[in-house]
């Protein structure tokens, strides 16, 4: 019974949230991005993200415009941290791996870790 109730409110808590990053996902374009941390500890949830992101781009029709972005950053660290980007058609994909709403990346030190290379143009067309 304890367990359920912890249940419930561990949902109405997350919904509240998840209706919170709505509103702010309209203002930053609809992308979002997760820091994975040191590159060298990122690859296993790396692995997670893009299973998951194949069988969503399957069964979405493999839009031109989904995809996963990656950057290495190091801001004066032993080690950089990887971070993902998910656009607007990769929504679904950003709240199942938590990522948050950011401003779209530059385009500058971006790669692609998964997804249409037409995104490419799709979504940094200057």
């Amino acid at each position: 019974m304890e367990i359920q109730y912890i249940i419930n409110d561990f949902q109405l808590q997350y919904d509240r949230h998840r209706r919170s990053v709505a509103g702010d996902d309209q203002n930053m374009g609809g992308w979002h991005c997760r820091n994975l941390g040191d590159a060298l500890m990122a690859h296993a949830e790396m692995d997670r993200i893009e299973r998951r992101f194949r069988a969503q781009y399957v069964a979405a029709g493999r839009p031109g415009d989904m995809a996963v972005f990656i950057r290495h950053v190091s801001e004066g660290q032993l080690h950089c941290d990887v971070i993902l980007y998910f656009p607007p058609a990769a929504a679904e994909l950003a709240a199942w791996a938590h990522a948050d709403p950011c401003p779209p990346p530059a385009r500058p030190g971006l790669g692609m870790m998964v997804g249409s290379d037409a995104a490419w143009d799709l979504l940094f067309s200057e």
